[in-house]
């Protein structure tokens, strides 16, 4: 799980290290709807204080569902004011690794602002990229030219005064990404960090004492919190088939294949190469009582877990949790041929299903899934 900064928080860390942000008053959210009221939108323009209280009003205590929430929404605790920017101009800047060239990368672009993920797809051309070797460090050679790409040539030197103190707190606080999207370049002549996104290594917060000490867990999915809990690495995705598997490398594998047989994966469930009968039995009951899923998909690869132990597990989860839904298994590895005699003849009384490739096992749990869908649709139709 990564550790993901609130906006004013991320604002903050930017002043901290000297980037200019827009006037901070207090904290909040993305767009969405707010479930008791209704109310729309997690943004708004306002322009006297009687707005702000009353905007404040229809949103604070109340919980907001948007894109990054889910269904279950995030609980809105308090509100982000700023000042209104008069914008001339939208830049991007973006510090991140790049796992390919195995460095840090600086990614900028003038097409910045809310257009930005149709501009990456359609103009690529346009998000410059800028390596940095490690042992040498930034080359302001490369970093005076950012200016001039980005339009605003004349701002060179606080640019690249921009960038280095960018990568300094990339580097100095264990950072997967800082991206600032807007860089606002405003009509009288000044660089602003409009709105920053700072996303921290959840593995090295024992080296960020001060960050960890702010993090706000009840603005992460809940099941993404249970799960760290027993150290499973989860991500809600919001399809119908569950996902459970060990390793990164086979749970991403996994979704591509429910996608590539036309079914929704609901999240990426990982349980680590060497998991233990809780971890597998909790694993179980968050895909069993999320609403959302209809079909189970378990897909482990027996290396230095056992497969028939791993079935044990797997079995004794299922009755200790009376579940309902239907599992797909796929078991490969080491015993994994004692693990299908351990199912064999009990499929219809246990709810498992064990497939040999995951061809089999993808089209089955996809199969599995619609089944599930059409029942759901005829209860909804037999209800009016």
């Amino acid at each position: 799980m990564r550790m993901r900064l609130h906006e004013y928080q991320a604002a903050q860390l930017m002043l901290k290290y000297r980037i200019p942000v827009p006037l901070i008053q207090a904290s909040g959210r993305n767009n969405g709807y707010f479930k008791e009221n209704a109310f729309q939108g997690g943004n708004h323009i306002v322009s006297t204080p009687e707005e702000v209280q009353e905007y404040a009003r229809q949103m604070c205590g109340k919980t907001l569902v948007c894109p990054e929430s889910g269904k279950q929404g995030f609980l809105c605790r308090c509100v982000y004011i700023l000042e209104e920017l008069a914008i001339y101009k939208e830049l991007y800047v973006c510090v991140t690794y790049d796992r390919n060239q195995q460095c840090p990368v600086i990614i900028y672009s003038d097409e910045g602002g809310t257009n930005l993920h149709e501009a990456q797809e359609k103009r690529p051309e346009k998000f410059h990229k800028i390596y940095v070797d490690f042992q040498k460090g930034l080359d302001v050679q490369l970093l005076s030219q950012v200016a001039t790409e980005l339009g605003i040539a004349e701002k060179k030197s606080e640019m690249i005064f921009l960038l280095k103190h960018l990568y300094d707190c990339f580097i100095q606080r264990d950072a997967e990404m800082i991206e600032i999207n807007p860089l606002v370049y405003t009509k009288d002549q000044k660089i602003v960090a409009a709105d920053t996104k700072v996303i921290i290594d959840d593995s090295a917060l024992f080296r960020q004492a001060e960050l960890k000490e702010e993090e706000d867990r009840t603005q992460v999915n809940f099941k993404e919190r249970i799960a760290h809990t027993y150290n499973l690495q989860y991500i809600h995705i919001g399809g119908n088939i569950g996902i459970l598997a060990n390793g990164a490398g086979l749970a991403m594998a996994t979704c591509d294949i429910i996608k590539l047989y036309g079914g929704e994966p609901s999240n990426f469930l990982d349980t680590g190469g060497g998991a233990s009968h809780e971890q597998i039995a909790e694993s179980i009951k968050l895909l069993e009582t999320d609403v959302e899923v209809s079909t189970i998909f378990i897909n482990i690869f027996g290396g230095i877990m056992k497969c028939d132990m791993i079935a044990q597990s797997i079995i004794r989860a299922t009755e200790e949790l009376n579940t309902k839904k239907p599992i797909v298994l796929r078991l490969k590895g080491n015993n994994s041929e004692l693990a299908r005699n351990m199912i064999k003849g009990r499929e219809e009384q246990l709810g498992i299903y064990f497939c040999e490739t995951m061809d089999q096992a993808a089209e089955l749990a996809v199969d599995l899934a619609k089944k599930e869908k059409v029942e759901e649709q005829k209860l909804e139709i037999e209800k009016l």
